[in-house]
């Protein structure tokens, strides 16, 4: 039996990762998880920009040389990340990306993918700030744009709340409609006052929301994208 008893909490993300090109293929090495009840990791690619997907057969157990290799297809934009195992069998976020063609903006990355500042769970990706509690939600954020290009996805950019708004971080918001539901592509943490990733078709409305301990501001307006013709 494992004598390690799980803690009850989601273990912390592996920190540290580093790519190296091999013989073997790209070597991904990377420091321990800080929770005591992790028994293992495993390693994650996206392929192409695609989503984070579990690279079958790719675990370091605790206590052994924290390493993975991975060989992709040729031809291919991978972005790997490690993500931690306790004995309960929950996984943690992921740890920092790296890529072979060098250092990866998290933000780059598809929404939702446990990222630190792309995690679109409880929204406490950016850290709290020091200070009482806010009382109320925070202003609605200024001045959205979009930007699309081929190369870099589309690019969603807005003025900063005030530091007086204690913001948490800005949901990002998408419907194909202007009056249709929204549905949230991803989160980022408080500094960042850009949104970044890729989809077949960036044709449709868009709206940011800050939000803080008291809840979410109101929403900017929808801004529409439409690829030129």
């Amino acid at each position: 039996m494992d004598p390690r008893t799980d803690d009850g909490k989601d273990p912390a993300a592996p920190t540290g990762a580093v790519l190296s090109k091999t013989a073997e293929g790209n070597t991904i090495s990377f420091q321990a998880s800080p929770s005591a009840d992790v028994v293992g990791y495993r390693l994650y690619r996206s392929d192409n920009h695609g989503p984070l997907r579990l690279v079958p057969g790719k675990v370091a157990l605790s206590g052994q040389d924290l390493k993975l290799t991975d060989t992709p297809p040729a031809g291919m934009t991978v972005i790997y990340a490690v993500k931690a195992v306790d004995v309960a069998g929950k996984e943690s976020p992921a740890s920092n990306p790296v890529s072979p063609e060098g250092a990866v903006d998290p933000l780059l990355l598809p929404p939702g993918q446990g990222l630190p500042g792309t995690e679109s769970g409880n929204g406490t990706s950016g850290g709290v700030p020091p200070g009482p509690p806010a009382k109320s939600p925070p202003s609605t954020p200024a001045d959205l744009t979009l930007k699309a290009t081929a190369n870099t996805g589309m690019t969603l950019s807005w003025k900063a709340a005030g530091a007086s708004d204690r913001v948490l971080g800005y949901n990002v918001y998408y419907s194909d409609a202007p009056n249709g539901t929204y549905k949230k592509l991803g989160t980022t943490p408080a500094k960042s006052t850009e949104f970044r990733y890729f989809a077949l078709s960036y044709d449709g409305y868009y709206k940011v929301a800050a939000y803080n301990e008291a809840g979410e501001s109101k929403p900017t307006a929808a801004v529409e994208y439409k690829t030129p013709q």
